[in-house]
């Protein structure tokens, strides 16, 4: 557990929290121009925080989601790649990203 605490991954949460600030500022403060720097910074905040949690999250709960992907894989139900575990972590981090972005969208005025 300790190890997956030294791999974090800053480059994707920043990447997630430009891009979907980005979107969120434009879509909630299009025409109000004087205030989307500040909004904008606000929400780029929120939506890294939520990335940051979900990041929390997949340590804490990955495990068990990838324990549901050795169940479904030995059942012959369906076989997933050798990245499942990359993917879920990525999933963690988008889903609690755009989670954190429309609450930024209906927090920040």
């Amino acid at each position: 557990m300790t190890s997956k605490f030294s791999q974090f991954p800053w480059q994707r949460i920043l990447v997630w929290a430009l891009v979907l600030g980005v979107l969120a500022s434009l879509y909630r403060d299009w025409g109000a121009w004087d205030r989307l720097p500040v909004n904008l910074l606000w929400r780029v905040l929120i939506v890294a925080a939520g990335g940051g949690v979900g990041w929390v999250m997949n340590v804490l709960f990955g495990f068990y989601i990838g324990m549901a992907t050795n169940v479904i894989e030995s059942m012959g139900i369906f076989r997933f790649s050798g990245e499942a575990t990359k993917k879920i972590e990525n999933g963690f981090i988008f889903v609690v990203s755009l989670v954190g972005a429309l609450l930024a969208i209906m927090l920040i005025r």
